[in-house]
């Protein structure tokens, strides 16, 4: 697999990253196509079909679109900003205060357990927890939110996210204190496209101010 994820195009290599495939679990509607190609990349080693993944993530999350103008292009370094913001949201950093060298130097250790847990993916989750390494301390201001008396808030939170769990939805509500929950009983990254009952809420508590008198739930609509 890991071969897999190298393809010669022009007699250049380029690769599919993890991260890719990360991606295409966000829409629930990609599934079969990923089962598929990853078959036929393990099977035939064709990666192939991995690589018409990531346009087609992109459009099934109505991210795929011309932009308007010069201004509407996702910026070159939005990948290190992301970096950046979430070394610094994070109080629980591996390696934390650790120079280059020296986390380079102690990643050695868990190494074998990220390969174990997945060839394919322990490598590129080590590097993830590893970007931190040296850069300013994280804080742990989320921690300290308790009841701030924010005003009553909509939070939406969708039971088979691959990416954001469900529990940090009902963990963010319990700490404001006044945070409506509507959970969205399907799978896949957010609810708002692929949910008619959670644009409902939604939309309107932005557009009207309502919220529904306690928590809600939306049933899988897959």
């Amino acid at each position: 697999m890991g071969a897999a994820l190298v393809h010669r195009a022009g007699g250049t290599r380029t690769p599919a990253t993890p991260t890719d495939l990360g991606q295409a679990l966000f829409p629930r509607a990609l599934w079969p196509e990923l089962a598929d190609a990853l078959a036929t990349a393990e099977r035939d080693g064709d990666p192939a079909g991995l690589f018409r993944l990531l346009p087609l993530t992109l459009e099934a999350q109505g991210e795929r679109e011309e932009p308007r103008d010069q201004g509407d292009q996702i910026p070159a370094d939005a990948g290190a900003a992301l970096m950046a913001v979430n070394c610094a949201d994070e109080p629980d950093r591996f390696l934390d205060q650790a120079s280059p060298a020296a986390a380079q130097k102690e990643a050695a250790r868990p190494e074998e357990a990220f390969r174990k847990a997945s060839a394919v993916f322990g490598p590129h989750r080590l590097g993830l927890a590893l970007t931190s390494a040296g850069r300013p301390a994280g804080t742990d201001f989320i921690r300290k939110i308790d009841r701030p008396g924010a005003p009553p808030m909509l939070l939406i939170g969708t039971r088979g996210d691959p990416a954001t769990a469900f529990e940090w939805t009902e963990e963010t509500a319990e700490r404001l204190g006044s945070g409506v929950v509507v959970a969205y009983e399907g799978e896949g990254h957010t609810g708002y496209l692929f949910s008619a009952c959670v644009r409902g809420y939604v939309n309107r508590f932005l557009l009207d101010g309502q919220l529904p008198a306690g928590n809600r739930t939306c049933p899988d609509e897959g």
